[in-house]
């Protein structure tokens, strides 16, 4: 899936909803990550690099589950997993939907 942001958003939203999902939520978060190594006082390392992560929320019922997925490359398989566990996830008393 190449999209990015509110399209990608919406695309995992909607094939939730088609794979059985009652509630969903999803954010995509771009991240630039900094890192620096010091040796002897001097910097011997410096990387820079972006990562790319999906927050879910899912409900089925009242069974509720949150993950964050960062393989995209797959995501189709990820959230067919995402939606077996969710199934199997105890029921959540205190949720009545996404108001």
């Amino acid at each position: 899936m190449l999209f990015s942001g509110d399209k990608m958003e919406k695309e995992i939203l909607n094939k939730l909803l088609n794979l059985g999902a009652d509630d969903v939520i999803v954010k995509i978060t771009d991240e630039d990550i900094e890192q620096v190594r010091f040796s002897r006082n001097r910097i011997d390392i410096a990387k820079n690099w972006q990562e790319k992560s999906a927050d879910i929320f899912v409900a089925l019922g009242k069974r509720t589950m949150f993950t964050t997925i960062k393989d995209f490359d797959n995501i189709d398989a990820s959230l067919k997993t995402v939606m077996e566990l969710a199934k199997k996830a105890n029921e959540n008393q205190s949720y009545y939907g996404i108001a």
